[in-house]
């Protein structure tokens, strides 16, 4: 599996529309082949978001490189943030921590 994560920044008083923004953008890529997931973190204190996407393959990933582009591009005109950073990494390992209920 591959990782695409997306760091943007955004004007402190524009928080909610980079979020339904990058809400329109993770609906507009759900039916990307190859893609697993897609996970949005934001940070309205300091104004900031992370998008991690998730790929079957590099190949998969390497595809959609023009489509997350434009679609970066689109968020950050139109909320006139910036993207600080975007980085792919392979998934070496994951873990998903099941907790028992306190009965």
């Amino acid at each position: 599996m591959w990782a695409r994560v997306t760091t943007f920044v955004f004007p402190a008083d524009d928080v909610d529309k980079a979020v339904e923004q990058l809400n329109h953008a993770v609906d507009a890529f759900l039916l990307q082949p190859g893609l697993s997931r897609i996970d949005v973190l934001v940070n309205p204190r300091s104004a900031a978001a992370v998008t991690i996407s998730l790929w079957e393959s590099e190949e998969a990933m390497k595809a959609t490189d023009d489509d997350a582009e434009h679609l970066r591009s689109h968020i950050v005109l139109e909320v006139l943030g910036w993207i600080d950073l975007v980085s792919e990494y392979e998934l070496m390992r994951t873990e998903q921590v099941q907790r028992g209920s306190s009965s």
